[in-house]
């Protein structure tokens, strides 16, 4: 289902972006981390390509990831990119 709504819808638009995020967000509260774990670097990566990697929305999204790459306990990555995403966030102050 997902694929049909972002082919029928410019991937890159902030609405879109949001609902991907949100997807990423509902997969991991449902417990299917290693979908969000696909779909948080996929909008992760559209959002940086669209708003900029110092945008808020892209500085939750990476944050997200970190979150969810733990419970893959992927905590070298997790760690490098909650790392980021703090460094990141205090840049923008």
């Amino acid at each position: 289902m997902l694929q049909r709504c972002l082919a029928a819808f410019d991937e890159r638009v902030p609405t879109t972006l949001t609902s991907r995020y949100n997807v990423a967000l509902i997969l991991a509260a449902r417990g299917d981390s290693a979908a969000s774990e696909a779909e948080a670097p996929a909008t992760l990566t559209l959002q940086r390509e669209a708003l900029g990697e110092n945008h808020s929305a892209t500085l939750t999204t990476w944050q997200t990831l970190a979150n969810v790459l733990v419970p893959q306990q992927e905590f070298d990555e997790a760690k490098t990119t909650a790392r980021t995403s703090i460094r990141l966030r205090a840049r923008n102050g």
